[in-house]
């Protein structure tokens, strides 16, 4: 709605300038136009919203951002990123390691594989719940993400506690659900990837009713097959319905509906690094039989459910509101190859967990303009939160099994373990955060404006021992101040020019005190961060370019000398981001960056891991995307993606480090036209053509530099094919 305005509202000017020069009269006759002299118009031609189309070089040019809604990026004084379904689709991604390589600030920490891990930014690991989001609802960061349900995913680089409440200093991962259409689509496509996983996918969506009343969006998936392991297996299955009603020209009603399916079966497992190691071995070839176990599976079932109502209260006031609840079970029989030595000899055990997780979340905002003399003010009030209630399976754990292997004669564990299976749960806590968000944008004239924005948490968090509900160690924590705020200043030298700096005091959940501390299961009070980030954007000749330089201090918690878990040390981060995207020529379509990031341990318990880099953040991460559209033969494109991580730390003390590593993808697409209706696609790609052999992922065994922890470290696939036939009739 709100770009339709502009449109409109930009055409309205053009017109307007156009006629300037032409004013009408009560009469002209044919003689006195014919004597009227030659006169050339020319024009600024208005421009078209960028959707993340192949055609628009994947740009998008709005980001959905919490209570502020939906915003041009280029007006945001934040670094953000986004990920549109066009790319997606003809990059073949299927998961979000293969999605998130294509901003480079972030990556995934691999916990249990790239599917179950957790995204992160500027070298901060997200959290369990408040980083990532699906249509700004909280959603598990640690269960893997149905790609094929997005329209786009937008990536907000830094603190967000101003807009969404207490969340590490990760950045927001919010995923836009796709959502009925305006013009019909009938979409079905069958992709392969070797060795012999097959996926079917179906995209529908169109409306009906009176005046188009009802929209609806169905979206089906089905994946199944042995991967790059042999006797590994796959199954991906999602079935999504997303509805709207338009109730009446102001108001506007959503629901969506899913359940996605994510079982992996025979994967390589994780390597964890000794203690006493002081090297990183070399990658091995993930192909390999016997770094993982056969009957080693991740099974994730994840139902979503949410509605939404929007409602225009004037041009420029509108409210919206919902509720989303996202329920899963996920069941791990993992096979993990634990003291991972310098010679490449570990010991393999076996390992079972059970996870239930009920989510409800809740947003209402309140957006506006107003003037004040002669400054305009964009403004927002509004609230979001979740409930959330912990469960644990009541089985005991299986009795595990072991085998003694490495790098050149893995092990294998002959007899599968007699896993115990989900059970029962019981309820090991209960937390709920409630936000309050008041924000103002204040524009002072036609260059400068200033943005701030406060919000004040609601935190009350109960554990209780699985036995009897009863309260479990440090009892309850009930927080009802809990302040983060963001400013920023913003310059537009220029309409297509943005230059900002912000400063952010963020909210972030305290930790839990450990086993065995004094205060052991007490929940600490909120953690405050802190970020100074300064950063220039702009659009020009068909494409976007955006430089930042930021510095993010958070708090760090762990046990001392008197075995008190308590907040003390920090880790100070500070990089620079740069990244570009768009159309290069009439052909040529580039889209990629590189970050330079020096993340580091301060004030740390042991001089041994003080002033130390933190596991598994490389220095430089860089990725660049390129395809060109052979003007030889209409609709045949051909692709090419770089993508490059810098050395990374494997332990506290830095003494072990991961190579760093170069990827290539190479792939091609061709588009054909059948009649007026039928468009056929075929897509193929080849991603690390070379079959380097590298380590993806080190997940830190602790953050806090109180231990000499190192980190459990995962191989990255080797060549894959992919090859796809979409048909959209």
């Amino acid at each position: 709605m709100k770009s339709m305005k502009y449109d409109f509202c930009l055409s309205l000017v053009c017109s307007s300038l156009i006629s300037i020069g032409f004013p009408a009269t009560a009469a002209v006759n044919d003689a006195a136009i014919k004597e009227l002299p030659t006169v050339q118009v020319t024009g600024q031609k208005k421009k078209s919203v960028m959707t993340g189309k192949a055609t628009q070089g994947y740009r998008v040019t709005n980001a959905s951002i919490g209570p502020l809604g939906n915003k041009k990026i280029l007006d945001l004084p934040y670094s953000v990123q986004s990920v549109s379904s066009d790319l997606i689709q003809n990059q073949q991604v299927n998961g979000t390691p293969d999605l998130l390589k294509y901003t480079p600030s972030a990556q995934v920490e691999y916990r249990g594989g790239g599917e179950i891990g957790r995204p992160q930014t500027r070298g901060f690991q997200a959290d369990l719940l408040q980083n990532t989001r699906i249509d700004g609802y909280s959603v598990g960061s640690h269960y893997p993400q149905p790609v094929e349900l997005y329209e786009h995913q937008d990536v907000l680089y830094g603190l967000s506690g101003a807009f969404y409440g207490p969340s590490n200093a990760a950045g927001v991962f919010n995923s836009v659900l796709k959502r009925p259409t305006d013009t019909p689509l009938r979409r079905v496509s069958q992709s392969y990837e070797d060795s012999s996983q097959y996926v079917t996918r179906g995209d529908f969506s169109g409306r009906t009713g009176d005046n188009e009343k009802f929209g609806y969006r169905l979206n089906l998936m089905h994946g199944d097959g042995e991967r790059y392991v042999e006797n590994s297996n796959l199954r991906r299955e999602l079935v999504g319905l997303a509805v709207d009603t338009r109730i009446n020209d102001q108001t506007l009603l959503e629901a969506n509906v899913s359940r996605f399916i994510y079982d992996q079966t025979g994967y390589p497992g994780s390597f964890g690094l000794s203690t006493t190691a002081t090297a990183m071995p070399s990658a091995a070839d993930a192909k390999k039989l016997g770094y993982g176990q056969s009957f080693a599976i991740s099974n994730t079932t994840s139902d979503l459910f949410g509605a939404r109502l929007t409602r225009h209260l004037s041009d420029d006031w509108k409210v919206v509101g919902g509720l989303q609840e996202q329920d899963v079970l996920r069941s791990t029989h993992g096979a993990s190859n634990k003291n991972f030595n310098d010679d490449g000899s570990y010991t393999t055990t076996t390992s079972e967990s059970y996870t239930k997780q009920q989510l409800l979340s809740n947003q209402l905002y309140l957006n506006g303009k107003v003037r004040t003399g002669q400054y305009g003010h964009d403004l927002v009030i509004g609230t979001n939160g979740y409930h959330n209630p912990g469960f644990q399976a009541t089985n005991a754990a299986t009795k595990a099994s072991t085998c003694k292997g490495s790098l050149d004669n893995p092990c294998f564990i002959t007899t599968e373990p007699s896993w115990n299976g989900y059970g029962s749960f019981s309820e090991t806590g209960d937390t709920t955060y409630q936000t309050l968000i008041l924000g103002d944008t204040m524009k002072l004239n036609q260059n400068w404006s200033v943005m701030g924005m406060l919000s004040n948490s609601w935190m009350h968090v109960k554990t209780f021992a699985p036995s009897n509900n009863s309260d479990n160690g440090g009892g309850p924590l009930n927080v009802d101040y809990a302040p983060s705020m963001t400013t920023a200043l913003m310059y537009k030298p220029r309409r297509n020019i943005t230059t900002y700096i912000n400063y952010a005091d963020s909210i972030q959940p305290g930790g839990t005190a450990p086993v065995g501390a004094l205060n052991q299961n007490q929940v600490l009070d909120p953690y405050h961060t802190k970020q100074i980030e300064t950063g220039y954007k702009t659009e020009m000749a068909g494409m976007e370019y955006t430089a930042a330089i930021f510095r993010i201090e958070r708090p760090l918690a762990y046990t001392g000398n008197d075995n008190i878990y308590r907040e003390q040390g920090q880790q100070v981060n500070h990089g620079i981001e740069l990244y570009s995207r768009g159309r290069a020529t009439d052909n040529t379509t580039v889209m990629g960056g590189v970050t330079w990031l020096d993340p580091k341990l301060k004030d740390t318990f042991l001089e041994s891991t003080d002033n130390k880099r933190v596991i598994g953040v490389p220095e430089w991460q860089a990725n660049m995307l390129a395809e060109y559209d052979l003007p030889q033969i209409n609709g045949l494109t051909l692709t090419g993606n770089l993508h490059y991580t810098g050395k990374r730390a494997a332990n506290n003390t830095n003494t072990a480090w991961a190579d760093g590593y170069t990827i290539a993808d190479i792939g091609t697409r061709f588009t054909k036209k059948i009649g007026d209706k039928k468009t056929l696609t075929w897509r193929l790609g080849i991603n690390n053509v070379t079959d380097k052999q590298y380590w993806a992922s080190l997940m830190p065994g602790n953050t806090e530099g109180n231990t000499v922890a190192a980190s459990s470290a995962y191989l990255g696939e080797p060549r894959t094919f992919r090859t796809s036939l979409q048909l959209d009739f």
